[in-house]
């Protein structure tokens, strides 16, 4: 019976050995950009296992673990079993990596990926009125593609109702306008590689339970000051933007703010000032949010900011990928209408004369 017993024990560490052992191996390695080789920071690394079992012999590939890459580039999956297995890499901005590695008992695989830039074509959308098709003007643009963490394509339809993105990334993009007075409008469309694709909102006139933002942004002494007021409620696919210049007496007014948002960010932006921002609750149909900023030479330092690019010959406006104001001239608020295209990294400017 005791040898019984012992063996049985035996068997059973024997075992358990062996599910130890084989569960030792690992993979890791780096995510970085094809020709610049500089780590991809935001990467996600999915790792999947193959086993037998698909149609024809074929192999089904089940997901394990999904990573996040840091600023570093890398990523690592450890205690993994022998066998087959799928790495697939993406990021916003970059065409998708798949990647197969084998792994045997206690192997360490160092399976490094490259992503290439993502193939790029021409995105246009009209913004017109529901009711005869007519162009609005000066309506914002925001074009989105997967989740709520990728960089979104911005700008404001010009005096022909129509916006352009160029170099837009191959991908489905949520297209959403939004305009004073009018209704938000979204539609879908899917840009193909060096395509160029049209996409047509229209807008209908704003609920009667819209509500409205108004205010003024005048100097400490009350001097009036032209400026640029950006107001944006929500987040991810929920996300709007409305803006509005102010008039000759400092006043703005937003309108067609749906009555299902609370809470809203508005900044104001004027050239030979620091920007103002506020956070505002909207607890009645008509909120005012004033602006007093303080006079500034140099509106934001760009060190250790992203680069702009500006598209055109003339610069009007300038901002950073997070929306703030890096550059502006006097023209872009009083002559000009301003066209922002927002890409990783970089703002894109355009100048479209009202």
């Amino acid at each position: 019976m005791r040898s019984r017993l012992f063996t049985k024990a035996a068997v059973v560490s024997a075992v358990l050995a062996a599910s130890v052992f084989s569960q030792t191996a690992s993979i890791s390695g780096t995510v970085s950009d094809l020709t610049s080789h500089d780590p991809i920071n935001g990467a996600q690394v999915i790792l999947r296992e193959g086993s037998s079992g698909g149609g024809g012999g074929g192999r089904v590939w089940t997901p394990v673990d999904t990573v996040t890459v840091g600023q570093s580039g890398g990523y690592a999956f450890a205690a993994l079993a022998a066998g087959t297995y799928q790495v697939a890499a993406s990021a916003d901005r970059y065409q998708s990596s798949t990647t197969q590695v084998t792994l045997t008992d206690a192997q360490a695989s160092i399976t490094n990926i490259t992503l290439a830039a993502a193939l790029s074509g021409t995105l246009h959308v009209y913004v017109g009125k529901l009711a005869d098709s007519a162009a609005i003007v000066g309506a914002t643009v925001t074009a989105r593609t997967g989740g709520s963490s990728a960089t979104p394509l911005i700008g404001l339809s010009a005096a022909n109702g129509w916006v352009t993105f160029a170099d837009a990334s191959t991908a489905t993009y949520t297209i959403t306008a939004s305009a004073n007075g009018y209704a938000i409008g979204t539609v879908q469309t899917t840009l193909d590689a060096a395509e160029s694709d049209t996409a047509r909102v229209y807008l209908g006139v704003a609920a009667s339970d819209a509500k409205v933002v108004k205010g003024t942004v005048k100097t400490a002494t009350g001097t009036a000051i032209r400026a640029l007021v950006v107001l944006t409620a929500g987040t991810g696919g929920t996300r709007i933007t409305l803006t509005d210049s102010t008039d000759n007496t400092g006043a703005y007014l937003i309108s067609s703010i749906p009555a299902t948002y609370t809470s809203v960010r508005v900044r104001a932006s004027a050239v030979g000032f620091a920007s103002s921002e506020e956070q505002a609750t909207l607890s009645t149909d008509t909120t005012t949010v004033d602006f007093v900023p303080a006079s500034q030479a140099t509106l934001v330092r760009q060190a250790a900011r992203p680069s702009p690019q500006i598209v055109g010959s003339t610069a009007a406006l300038v901002v950073s990928a997070d929306g703030r104001v890096l550059r502006t001239s006097h023209d872009a608020l009083t002559s000009h209408r301003v066209v922002l295209v927002r890409k990783a990294g970089t703002a894109h400017v355009q100048q479209v004369t009202r």
